[in-house]
């Protein structure tokens, strides 16, 4: 029973072609396929579209490598993993939610960094009060 590689191929993919994808997968896929021959306005808005329809992403990661920046959302979804990189030659903006970070502290038993986020919730309450107050 030998196959050529050509027969494997062909196998491969046919049965790669019948995985079961749900309908929000396909949508997406759709959406995705699309993408590259928008506008650039088109594609931030398709972009946040996307990312709406996919909801929270099950973890978020950057880093740098070669002098550019990464940013890494990952969903995990019924049909398998979603992944978007984004590349950029300047740092993201990351929003920290302290709240959840200190509800992690304590409860991995690290009170230094759980005292440094108190602190730093505190003071971002308290700068967001004083801009309330001025507007």
């Amino acid at each position: 029973m030998n196959k050529n590689f050509d027969d494997l191929f062909n196998e491969f993919f046919e049965e790669f072609d019948k995985r079961p994808y749900d309908e929000e997968t396909e949508k997406i896929a759709d959406m995705i396929s699309n993408f590259s021959d928008l506008p650039t306005s088109d594609k931030i808005k398709l972009e946040s579209e996307i990312e709406s329809a996919l909801g929270e992403p099950s973890s978020v990661l950057y880093y740098i490598k070669d002098g550019n920046y990464y940013e890494k959302k990952t969903w995990e979804k019924s049909s398998g993993k979603i992944i978007k990189t984004k590349i950029s030659t300047k740092p993201f903006k990351v929003k920290r939610d302290y709240d959840k970070e200190l509800i992690i502290a304590v409860q991995s038993e690290n009170y230094e960094e759980a005292s440094l986020l108190r602190d730093l919730i505190k003071k971002e309450r308290a700068k967001k009060k004083r801009a309330e107050k001025k507007g």
